[in-house]
């Protein structure tokens, strides 16, 4: 089906187990061609996946899709076609078999194969007038918050994401663009944007489906991937973002909450066929803002049949059988309630940290595929559903700035170790290779070389902590060695990070480009890799009382 083939004797190549890091600097068609150039391998091994998704609908109707995408992106986003063009170009340099037809179904979002009440484009030829039902090619949860202010310990922004998803091939993507704001994201190789994203005037976008359950509710239009990607290149205030985004005709069911370092916050929360906002404050929050799979807002209520709002957790409707995520964003919205009215003023680096390792209790169902219809029935009565899930593929913690040192704390698979599924089948449990359940850091530098020694920088610091506790251990203590062993290959990957960054130095254009993000990218995986002998031996906090602050909670907001 795709235009580009595929062939059975392509490499075969795994997704990193700890995210790479992917630096872009200059014009758009720069840009694309860097990234094309660098990510080009793993963009081949998701879009065989995608093309694969689709394979046994009709390839005009695909097609259709794709065009009406690519439409409404000229429309609305005009540079993206720049940049996914020059992704295509980059990639044939670099030599993988990857077009610009491929580029735009990376950048499709959850269906692509068009349902019966969409509206196609009449300024664009229709292929095809057969409609079968909708496939999706890819599906997620998520759990997202910003906190600032009275919320915090010292005033600032912070910001949590998990995308829960199948485990796939994600990196770390800077984009250092002629035109627009600096900014990082966690994506799938091939977007232009997912979440979280930032950018340098201190904005802050995080994501998750919003699992609207009519047909109207998805519909040919922009996508998740170049909307966000748009949002955060453009917008200098989280209003700015908001304003920019509801005039666009968007395909998807989504949240979409933005934030930044002013103290502003919203929760957009949209589908092809209705948009409503939530500010800070309309629900009783202050000073932070949160969302998961349902929505709060009467505009939206009628998309996931609401007919019962609960109290600070959103709309839904157990008689209406909806989505296994809608029924798990009941708990997790309450989580986010109650650790943030429990401890106003407490929340810090290590505290959001912990939101992502706070796991529940085991389900009360089995977790085979025929537990699930009784799921759905009772509205997943007698479970705990935890913001912390052994299904989140990208845990990421965000502190932006106004400026060059916004952070960005990644955590490739879940952050906790003890964690429980949302809900029962197979669907509800991925699997993560070699998973270290730490977080790396890195900063939004103004250029390359910046961002590639805030990254060793941190390496090194990394290296130096985990060292300190290795060195406590007795040689017959069984630890030592395994944990040494582990401390060994993030010391070599930090070398490694010295030659790329002298490569680097040496190197003009995109080979040097390419070089920085090697060098960050070995720096990062020495940061994750030091970090699991540091908590080896000193474990990271799964919940407030660790912590110090009381057990959860001391007492229910009223």
């Amino acid at each position: 089906m795709p235009a580009s083939g595929f062939s059975t004797s392509s490499p075969l190549i795994l997704p990193p187990s700890i995210m790479p890091v992917v630096i872009l600097k200059g014009s758009d068609n720069d840009m694309g061609f860097q990234y094309g150039q660098q990510a080009g391998q793993w963009m081949e091994k998701r879009k065989e996946a995608m093309w694969a998704a689709v394979s046994s609908k009709k390839p005009e109707e695909v097609q259709d899709c794709l065009n009406a995408l690519e439409y409404y992106t000229k429309k609305f986003a005009p540079e993206a076609i720049i940049i996914m063009k020059g992704i295509a170009e980059g990639a044939k340099d670099a030599g993988y078999n990857l077009t610009y037809n491929d580029i735009l179904m990376l950048n499709w979002s959850s269906s692509v194969v068009s349902g019966p009440t969409w509206k196609f484009p009449a300024e664009v030829e229709k292929t095809t007038q057969s409609l079968s039902k909708q496939a999706s090619t890819e599906t997620e949860g998520c759990s997202h918050f910003s906190a600032w202010g009275s919320m915090t310990v010292d005033g600032k922004l912070i910001c949590g994401d998990s995308s829960d998803q199948i485990f796939g091939y994600q990196l770390t993507l800077v984009m250092l663009p002629d035109n627009g704001n600096a900014s990082v994201s966690t994506l799938l190789a091939g977007d232009l944007g997912r979440h979280p994203a930032f950018n340098n005037k201190g904005v802050f976008l995080g994501a998750s489906g919003g699992f609207g359950q009519r047909d109207i509710d998805l519909d040919y239009g922009l996508s998740r991937p170049i909307a966000v990607y748009q949002m955060i290149r453009f917008a200098n205030t989280a209003r700015e973002a908001k304003d920019m985004f509801l005039p666009w005709v968007y395909g998807d069911t989504n949240n979409f909450s933005l934030s930044d370092v002013s103290g502003d916050g919203y929760v957009v929360e949209v589908t092809a066929a209705a948009k409503g906002v939530r500010k800070t404050g309309d629900f009783g929050e202050k000073d932070f803002i949160f969302a998961t799979n349902n929505y709060f807002t009467d505009e939206l209520k009628d998309s996931i049949y609401g007919e019962k709002r609960v109290d600070h957790a959103g709309w839904v409707n157990i008689a209406a059988k909806p989505t296994r995520w809608v029924i798990t964003s009941i708990g997790r919205n309450l989580e986010f309630w109650n650790l943030f009215t429990n401890y106003r003023g407490k929340i810090d680096l290590e505290f959001a940290k912990m939101i992502y390792r706070f796991g529940g209790s085991p389900l009360p169902y089995s977790l085979d595929d025929s537990a699930y219809e009784a799921f759905l029935v009772t509205g997943g009565k007698g479970c705990d559903p935890k913001i912390a899930n052994p299904l989140s593929a990208i845990v990421t913690i965000s502190q932006p700035d106004k400026g060059d040192k916004g952070v960005i704390h990644v955590c490739t698979g879940p952050a906790s170790r003890s964690s429980y599924p949302f809900f029962p089948g197979t669907a509800a449990i991925d699997f993560q290779i070699d998973n270290t359940y730490t977080f790396y850091r890195l900063t939004l530098g103004a250029e390359p070389s910046k961002i590639s020694e805030n990254a060793q920088t941190d390496a090194k610091i990394s290296i130096i902590e985990g060292n300190d506790q290795l060195a406590k251990l007795t040689l017959v203590n069984p630890l030592y060695w395994s944990l040494s062993e582990r401390l060994s290959r993030a010391k070599k990957e930090y070398y490694e990070g010295l030659d790329w960054q002298n490569r680097a130095k040496l190197a003009r254009g995109n080979e040097a480009l390419l070089c920085f993000s090697k060098a960050a990218t070995s720096f990062v995986t020495c940061q994750a890799q030091a970090k699991q002998v540091y908590q080896a031996l000193v474990p990271p906090a799964t919940n407030p009382e660790e912590l110090g602050l009381g057990k959860y909670p001391d007492s229910l907001p009223d």
